[in-house]
């Protein structure tokens, strides 16, 4: 009952933030991140939901926090082939389901928190889902070969990102996609980075990084990536910068792909 109570008061506080979000700021910096930078649990039922709606083999709209042209791209590039999909940070079961009932021949690799993949665990066994497999530990990744890479505004929570980046990069994948990821254009300091608290989120409490996008292009290249596309995310018409220090120049919240050199 009292969790039951716990998560009613959060989706509470969530229905209120989105009705005022125009008049929120986003987000404020910070000197430092916390050890632990997100917060956020899933809640089964919820999950369970997003899976059989997604299911569906005539729904038509795309995942609400997830690029809507996703679909679209796979299919240009994998069209019925079979592929190794990605989706690190994964969150809710809906891409899946969703791109699923598009591309049968999708392998889809999910990674997120320790409790989001027990959740998503139980529901792959319940449904005896056959091509969703879940990691539980990223260096599983390094030594699996992955086509494609989905980062779906996660990467600025993960403070240790270029390490990740370099386990995935070991995967060898074509592409790497991260949407919703906060670049800015003046490096104020030695540092590639500009640590953040969100605000819009609460009660929930979340804590990440802006990027310097020069920096972040030149660690992929040192890796044999090249930038393949970039443009403005325009998933959320609120999203502003009022906090944040004006001397980094233009900030912007980015999809950017970025293609293995020669693949």
């Amino acid at each position: 009952m009292i969790k039951k109570l716990a998560e009613l008061k959060n989706k509470l506080c969530r229905k209120i933030i989105r009705k005022a979000a125009n008049y929120l700021d986003y987000y404020i910096e910070t000197k430092s991140l916390p050890l632990n930078t997100y917060s956020a649990e899933l809640v089964k039922s919820e999950q369970q939901k997003l899976f059989k709606l997604y299911q569906e083999q005539n729904i038509k709209n795309f995942p609400g926090i997830v690029c809507p042209y996703l679909l679209t791209l796979l299919k240009l590039l994998y069209a019925n082939n079979s592929f190794n999909f990605l989706d690190f940070g994964a969150r809710n079961i809906d891409n899946y389901s969703y791109l699923n009932s598009h591309l049968p021949k999708i392998n889809y690799y999910y990674h997120d928190l320790t409790q989001y993949n027990s959740i998503i665990s139980e529901i792959k066994k319940e449904n005896s889902i056959q091509n969703l497999f879940i990691i539980d530990d990223p260096s599983f990744i390094k030594n699996n070969s992955i086509d494609f890479v989905f980062m779906g505004s996660v990467i600025q929570y993960i403070k240790d990102y270029k390490n990740i980046l370099k386990l995935i990069f070991y995967s060898n994948p074509a592409y790497i996609f991260l949407s919703g990821t906060t670049f800015y254009e003046n490096k104020s300091s030695d540092s590639e980075i500009v640590p953040f608290a969100q605000l819009n989120v609460l009660p929930q409490e979340n804590y990440g990084m802006f990027f310097h996008f020069d920096s972040f292009k030149s660690f992929f290249e040192a890796n044999d990536y090249i930038l393949l596309s970039v443009e403005e995310a325009k998933y959320d018409h609120f999203i502003n910068y009022n906090r944040i220090n004006k001397n980094l120049g233009s900030i912007n919240n980015l999809n950017v792909i970025f293609k293995k050199n020669n693949s």
